[in-house]
């Protein structure tokens, strides 16, 4: 049986604080060890404040959301992809939110936190006004850029986000993509796209099997920067994909007590709809999480591992709401037809599929959705 090799040297790991311009709160996010404590107290020049745990607790339990974090899950789809096992030293951490809520604003740089016997520091990122909805994308791989910057894609997905209530797109990196990709995407951007976009470099995250542990840290950090941001919602979404959605629908009534909402999927390439409504793990991967609070919207909290959340609002792709998957298409065979302005309205309207309107989202009666109990969790 092949063996598989840990990190000689563990890289440190991911923390970060972010904060809006009245730095009386912090939202943080860390990466530590199931048995960490949270530590009571925190501090911002000479105040001290409280720590609050915003995420929910680690589930260890087979066929459990959330159980894809835990060493046990990584190292059986280890185990089933290359026929061997993962360590567990080094690999049986969780990715935190917490709170560090002042009684007054704070000018410093950085961010303590207090333990009983010692002190860690933290960068404080301001994040600018946001305002809308912040769409990321977990992973951005070097396969993924390569091919996305050589066919124009990358700007096309961008565009496609700038009508739909999106002010903000973060792609996450953690191939040390940054230094090169951020002049391309600030290019793209400024040919029009309408976005401001970054590029999230977590590159230096400590060296877990990157497929799924990476997209839970790079979902929770955009999450908290979405929050701090002010921004009304996070969209979720990987890079081959697009969500179909009016604008206007982030403030639309339809939504106003949502906490999350997730979409049905097709396929572009397919005959017809893979499914009504997407109900296994690849269809919950995909959804929107609420950023600012809301009165029945239930608790904010980010979210709790990839597979959906049980906040959601699932909604059928006969919604008109919906995630177009183009992994499995070859883009070049839309793009090749000669068509005038926007290739993906244009292939839509081509296979007579419904586009969402906001008179959809006004009267929830017209708005079909998948039943809210979950079905049992697989994993893939």
């Amino acid at each position: 049986m092949e063996h598989c090799v840990g990190p000689s040297s563990p890289s440190p790991p991911w923390s970060q604080a972010y904060t809006n311009s009245d730095r009386v709160s912090f939202l943080i996010v860390v990466q530590r060890p199931f048995a960490w404590s949270v530590p009571a107290t925190c501090a911002c020049g000479k105040l001290s404040g409280a720590v609050v745990e915003l995420s929910p607790p680690p589930l260890t339990a087979s066929n459990t959301p959330g159980f894809e974090e835990t060493s046990t899950h990584l190292r059986q789809r280890d185990r089933d992809r290359h026929g061997c096992c993962t360590p567990p030293e080094n690999h049986n951490w969780h990715t935190r939110n917490l709170k560090c809520e002042l009684t007054a604003p704070c000018d410093s740089e950085f961010l303590e936190l207090r333990y009983t016997a010692a002190t860690e520091r933290l960068a404080i990122e301001v994040v600018p006004a946001m305002g809308g909805a912040v769409v990321c994308t977990p992973r951005f791989a070097r396969k993924l850029a390569s091919g996305h910057l050589s066919t124009g894609y990358l700007g096309e997905w961008l565009a496609h986000y700038a009508g739909r209530d999106v002010t903000h797109a973060l792609l996450y990196s953690d191939e040390c993509l940054e230094e090169v990709l951020t002049p391309l995407v600030l290019e793209k951007q400024a040919a029009g796209s309408g976005l401001q976009v970054r590029i999230v470099d977590i590159s230096r995250a400590r060296d877990f099997p990157a497929w799924y542990h990476n997209q839970i840290l790079a979902m929770r950090d955009c999450w908290g920067r979405a929050v701090a941001g002010g921004a009304g919602w996070m969209i979720s979404m990987d890079m081959d994909e697009m969500v179909l959605v009016p604008e206007g629908w982030s403030r639309a009534p339809a939504f106003a007590s949502a906490a999350a909402v997730s979409f049905g999927s097709l396929i572009p390439c397919a005959g017809g709809e893979q499914h009504q409504c997407l109900r296994t793990a690849r269809g919950h991967r995909k959804y929107a999480l609420r950023t600012t609070e809301r009165t029945g919207a239930g608790s904010l909290q980010p979210p709790a591992f990839i597979h959906g959340d049980p906040r959601e609002l699932a909604l059928a792709s006969g919604s008109g709401m919906y995630v177009m998957h183009f992994s499995r298409c070859e883009l070049g065979g839309f793009k090749a037809r000669s068509h005038d302005g926007d290739w993906l309205t244009v292939m839509l309207k081509d296979r007579g599929w419904p586009a969402a309107t906001i008179e959809d989202l006004q009267n929830t009666t017209k708005l079909p959705s998948c039943p809210l109990d979950h079905p049992t969790w697989t994993y893939y």
